[in-house]
């Protein structure tokens, strides 16, 4: 019976790092989507377009199995749970309050025959993904859950706040 199972990581991390982030995830190969788009197909994500949204993660020669479901007559929005994608949600800056991301990914699914296992090469880029995060850009200091970037830990000595919500 194949391992049912998600992954996930919560962060805390400043705006520019989440570029980066991005910019790294894309250097490696990956396509980077809006999780909503005019028609079935997905909407390529920019990097630095807006830093507050959230996107979607697919490993190169994944791209043609994105599912995106139509939600109302002008948007499609992508179907996270059969899709090979990976799910970054950054961390919002508002104010003097930092909220928490995640990067999440699940490897599988219930389909009608029953558990259908998403391609190991996303569970793969997952792992590099968040050993990057771990090594590059993150501390070993957790609040709420979550790991706090080097910028985040600057942030939050200079009197702001780091909010899970």
């Amino acid at each position: 019976m194949p391992k049912r199972c998600s992954l996930q990581l919560y962060f805390f991390c400043m705006p520019d790092e989440s570029i980066n982030i991005l910019k790294n995830i894309t250097n490696s190969g990956c396509m980077l989507y809006c999780s909503r788009s005019s028609d079935k197909n997905p909407s390529l994500f920019t990097v630095g377009q807006d830093v507050h949204r959230s996107c979607y993660i697919c490993p190169e020669g994944l791209n043609d199995q994105i599912i995106c479901n139509r939600i109302n007559d002008n948007m499609y929005s992508i179907d996270f749970f059969v899709s090979p994608v990976i799910e970054y949600s950054p961390s919002v800056l508002r104010s003097n309050k930092l909220s928490r991301g995640r990067i999440y990914v699940n490897t599988g699914y219930d389909g009608r025959d029953g558990w259908v296992e998403k391609p190991d090469v996303l569970k793969k880029t997952y792992k590099q993904i968040e050993s990057y995060l771990k090594k590059s850009v993150l501390t070993n200091i957790k609040l709420y859950g979550g790991y706090i970037s080097k910028e985040a830990e600057l942030f939050q000595k200079n009197n702001n706040e780091l909010v899970q919500f």
